[in-house]
């Protein structure tokens, strides 16, 4: 429910704007980025570094190695096992760009790579044995460099796949059938006598074939189980699983349409799955959707802002909250097709300020609750989530139980000039008009390398409180660079102890939630670190 925290604003709102962009593949490099080891601790490299000797085993993707300390035991890598090992990669100068000689060994699914280069010969080795690698540029992790790699491979440990089902490729005839057209048959019966609830959480082994045999999940070659909320998995899947019991084995061939359509990284036809049902972790049932979740009855009463609300239950508390209190709250929020999309049942009791940092209807109905009414509110869209990512669209619908009240100094009061700066207001290149309200001590000013501490309270031009440090009893500590551009720019300017009125132009442009335009704060440069 909470968009930004109240404590952070500015610093949220320098993280978006500088965030960086989704992760992309690694492209190849022109110049060979530098290592990042540092030299004290480089490997020595071998002194085949980059080249493989010609007694060397070469597959037909032209990747070569040689066994440089021989294993034990019978068990081998496959290419759907779990491993554990140790590696150094070199670049053929002889630069050390990876290793884990001084950590733990590293896990590697090998079903689940896609590193070409050297999983190929990673196969057939065995525990404790040590290979030498060669992979061609073309195979080689962007990452580490633009030529030719070399890499040491000890083999810790191995964890062994299942095996593939002899009856992977079809359905028996004689298996049972779910509500979504999964088929599935006991290997196992369980001990338990419950099945879990949509809402419960499960514990459980899984493992998964397409129907050519190929695995492409495992929890047991993963060395360890897996904890799901039944409602969350993908319908086939939690159609089986919701008709199990604890202790219970089962192999489910689910049908493409309701195995996983349209996620990237899952097989797109028939899956076939062996599930143990390890453990059913009750959880605290979901609200009740409520009658009315369509649409508010003629019945309900409407704020000026236009929110719509019933009171479903009365408290004894004489006292609303102002704009600068916080309140505990219980609550569950619906979309108008009647879907759950946020609840704090289950989670406990949840803390969120009055104001900053919330939807503008959650505002508007705390303001007119007393401590221990419940209401229900229809909040149209233009008081709600109004674009944010991964909420939805439109009006929505809650249930909230005012807990407790909790008091918070007042703001500083809104001063009379806001819609303008005066007329001997400094101006910043960036646009930003400070006016001066307290001199300052010192001369040292801050650079964007510095830690600095700030009071500070903000409105919009209208004057409605946007966020105050005042308000939550203590100073904002942030590295400069951190905070908004306008206040990083004002701020360099100002010395410590001084106070300033900023006009900062469109802050917040471009940020669902927040006031469009100047917005208008006073700082006061506490500390510099």
């Amino acid at each position: 429910m909470k968009i930004f925290g109240v404590a952070g604003i500015m610093l949220w709102l320098a993280a978006c704007a500088s965030a960086p962009e989704h992760h992309q593949p690694p492209t190849r490099a022109t110049s060979d980025p530098p290592s990042s080891i540092p030299a004290l601790f480089q490997p020595a490299p071998p002194r085949d570094v980059g080249a493989a000797p010609i007694w060397a085993r070469r597959l037909r993707s032209g990747v070569a190695y040689t066994v440089i300390a021989p294993g034990a035991g019978d068990v081998t890598v496959g290419a759907s096992d779990f491993i554990e090992y140790n590696v150094t990669v070199w670049r053929a100068d002889g630069t050390a760009v990876d290793t884990n000689l001084y950590r733990d060994p590293r896990r590697l699914p090998l079903f689940q790579t896609s590193v070409t280069g050297y999983r190929e010969a990673i196969l057939g080795m065995r525990r404790g044995e040590r290979r030498r690698i060669w992979v061609p540029s073309r195979w080689a992790e962007a990452n580490l460099g633009s030529g030719p790699l070399t890499y040491d491979i000890e083999l810790v440990a191995v964890v062994k796949a299942p095996d593939v089902p002899d009856d992977v490729a079809a359905p028996p005839r004689a298996g049972d059938r779910t509500a979504t057209g999964a088929v599935f048959r006991v290997l196992r019966r369980g001990t338990g006598l419950a099945n879990p609830d949509p809402w419960d959480d499960v514990r459980l082994h899984l493992t998964g074939w397409t129907s050519d045999g190929r695995m492409f999940d495992s929890s047991i070659a993963k060395g360890r189980p897996e904890a799901h909320r039944v409602d969350r998995l993908a319908a086939g899947l939690r159609d089986a699983i919701s008709t199990m019991v604890t202790g219970e084995c089962r192999r489910v061939w689910i049908p493409a349409a309701v195995a996983a359509p349209g996620v990237a990284d899952r097989p797109q036809g028939m899956v076939v799955y062996d599930l143990e049902l390890l453990d059913i972790i009750d959880q605290p049932a979901p609200p009740v959707t409520p009658v009315h979740v369509a649409a508010p009855p003629a019945t309900a009463k409407r704020t000026r802002r236009g929110v719509f609300y019933e009171v479903i239950g009365r408290g004894d508390g004489a006292r609303v909250p102002t704009i600068w209190d916080e309140v505990e709250i219980n609550y569950a929020g619906w979309t108008p097709d009647g879907k759950l999309f946020d609840t704090s049942i289950g989670k406990g009791v949840a803390t969120y300020p009055v104001a900053a940092g919330v939807i503008a209807g959650w505002t508007d109905v705390f303001t007119h609750m007393a401590v221990g009414d419940k209401w229900r509110v229809w909040i149209p869209g233009e008081l709600g989530y109004r674009g944010v990512p991964d909420k939805p669209r439109g009006m929505t619908v809650f249930e909230i139980e005012l807990v407790k009240l909790i008091d918070r100094p007042k703001p500083p009061p809104v001063p009379r000039h806001l819609a303008s700066a005066p007329c001997d207001a400094a101006v910043t290149p960036g646009g930003v008009h400070i006016e001066l309200l307290e001199p300052g001590r010192g001369a040292i000013r801050p650079s964007l390398e510095t830690t600095v501490v700030v009071d500070y309270t903000g409105w919009t031009m209208t004057g409605d409180l946007i966020d105050s440090s005042i308000v939550r009893g203590y100073p904002h500590t942030s590295a400069l660079k951190d905070l908004m551009p306008g206040m990083v720019e004002a701020l360099q300017t100002m010395v410590v102890g001084q106070k300033a009125r900023l006009w900062i132009p469109h802050a917040f442009d471009g940020r669902s939630q927040l006031p469009r335009g100047t917005v208008v704060f006073d700082v006061e440069l506490v500390a510099i670190k």
